[in-house]
């Protein structure tokens, strides 16, 4: 009998620890899932805010370039009128 209470309690510790190394290996790759997740997340919001950024540049940008050969028209215009 006491052999036989020895391997039951080897093998009821064995598979403990092996049960507490599966649960630990779980939430690793669990938390490493997440983790990439995260970052994939993360970047696919950087490029949409520079796209949206950049877009959002060029459109003032082209905005203010067109109130400018706006007044550099009429300004022409107003120099022309002079001269003449």
């Amino acid at each position: 009998t006491t052999s036989c209470h020895k391997i039951s309690l080897k093998t009821v510790t064995y598979l403990t620890f092996y049960f507490i190394y599966c649960l630990l290996t779980e939430s690793l790759i669990k938390e490493a899932r997440n983790h990439i997740n995260r970052n994939h997340m993360n970047s696919a919001i950087k490029n949409n805010v520079e796209n949206h950024a950049e877009s959002e540049f060029k459109r003032q940008t082209s905005k203010l370039l067109n109130i400018d050969i706006v007044k550099v028209r009429q300004v022409r215009y107003k120099i022309n009128m002079y001269l003449n």
